[in-house]
């Protein structure tokens, strides 16, 4: 695309002889263009002023080319020059940077290109290296806007899958003396992680940014078109991965920040040795876990369902026939009596019936939802039958077993949860495993 001599003359300052135009949007372009000097390539970037453009975005851009200055890796576009400029009808900015002859991985998947697991390994390795550089300046360096068209990639070459770029530092920010705090909110929806919704940027949110392209990669799809459960997008039945690259996957895209790798250095070595993955990521269930024995984690839960049902008995004998029967101050001491003692009986049976349940039908303790069910209802049958029971030899009034059977059942539930937490303790299970379930 020609441009007006005018519009040269004064932009270009008689040095760029612009070869054709590569994107446009309000008050951007991006231009191919000839150094008549070096006789090489390069990208000119102009930001035109004008009231559709915010001041936040004049700040973004020279911010940009501050930051381009200070860069010098083989993977990021070579600064060249940055200068400003004014015609008859506007003004702006801009940027000058050296020419990469590739095209992105968007322009690579338009085309038609399927990316292998293999390929993607490379990319990601590629860009973590990048990233390490970014991340490990003084102050961290964070991109905010890694996606496949800011990625470029060469054509294959032999074995090799293509050079990886990085470009695009539009968005980029600098954790300097503001905590994390961003300027403004930018990204791309899909591959903005959610704390960037928020104004806030870590070192990890580049990590989500470049696992969410991955899976685009792999599955063809743009992130925003996936399921997402809970806020993390389901990829999983899209396409077939290794294990490990599938768990890497998933933990680079975790929505908390807190649950992905805290650097690029630690996502690179989990990527790249699996052993060294499997050792730093959570720890799952297993048999060779176990605390204690199973004899003395066993005595534990009949202990723990004891005590609680002592005290659950206690209340219930007090507070279910005083809600039916006026009764002396010593009926009511005999009743808080009598629910204690029935609650360690019931307590007793308890424990030792959910103990020996874990171990035959669920050990290892891997199934903890169905596990806490089948618990409960378990001590809730429980107290129903030996409720029933008991009430077969007395010939009572109606009224003694609407009190006596609520009574039960109540004690019976309520110990459901303490026996299946003091079973779990067989096993070394993270809390929120555990609350999760």
């Amino acid at each position: 695309m020609r441009l007006p001599d005018p519009f040269l003359a004064s932009i270009l300052q008689y040095r760029y002889q612009c070869q054709r135009q590569l994107s446009k949007k309000a008050g951007r372009r991006t231009l191919l263009a000839l150094d008549n000097q070096t006789q090489q390539p390069v990208i000119l970037k102009l930001l035109t002023f004008s009231h559709d453009i915010a001041w936040d975005e004049i700040r973004l851009f020279q911010r940009e080319a501050e930051l381009l200055q200070t860069l010098s890796h083989p993977s990021i576009p070579k600064y060249i020059d940055a200068f400003e400029f004014e015609t008859h009808a506007s003004k702006g900015y801009a940027i000058v940077q050296g020419y990469i002859e590739a095209p992105s991985l968007a322009a690579h998947l338009n085309a038609g290109r399927c990316f292998s697991p293999d390929d993607v390994r490379h990319i990601l390795e590629s860009v973590l290296e990048i990233l390490i550089y970014l991340h490990n300046r003084q102050p961290p360096v964070i991109h905010r806007d890694i996606k496949p068209s800011n990625i470029l990639l060469t054509d294959r070459s032999g074995n090799s899958s293509g050079q990886v770029y990085l470009v695009d530092f539009g968005a980029v920010q600098t954790l300097a003396s503001r905590g994390g705090k961003t300027i403004t909110v930018v990204g791309t929806y899909g591959y903005m992680p959610p704390e960037q919704f928020s104004d806030v940027a870590h070192p990890a949110s580049d990590l989500y940014s470049l696992g969410m392209t991955a899976i685009t990669l792999l599955t063809q799809t743009h992130p925003a078109d996936l399921p997402t459960v809970e806020m993390r997008v389901q990829f999983e039945d899209r396409v077939s991965l290794t294990p490990h690259l599938q768990t890497w996957l998933q933990q680079i895209v975790a929505p908390d920040v807190a649950a992905r790798p805290k650097s690029a250095q630690a996502a690179l070595q989990w990527l790249t040795s699996p052993q060294s993955f499997l050792q730093l990521s959570t720890p799952k269930p297993s048999p060779a876990k176990l605390l204690t024995t199973p004899t003395q984690l066993l005595l534990d839960a009949i202990w723990q369902s004891v005590r609680v049902g002592a005290w659950i008995g206690a209340v219930c004998g007090g507070i279910f026939p005083g809600a039916f029967f006026v009764m002396a101050p010593n009926m009511l001491v005999m009743m808080v009596l009598i629910g204690a003692a029935s609650g360690v009986l019931l307590g007793a049976a308890n424990g030792i019936l959910l103990g020996v349940l874990t171990r035959l039908f669920y050990f290892p303790l891997t199934h903890l939802k169905t596990h806490r069910t089948v618990c409960t209802l378990t001590s809730i049958a429980l107290g129903l039958f030996l409720s029933l029971l008991s009430l077969l030899p007395l010939s009572t009034s109606a009224g003694y077993g609407v009190v006596f059977i609520p009574t039960v059942v109540v004690i019976g539930s309520l110990m459901g949860i303490p026996s299946y937490k003091i079973v779990n303790r067989w096993y070394q299970l993270p809390a929120k495993n555990r609350s999760s379930a």
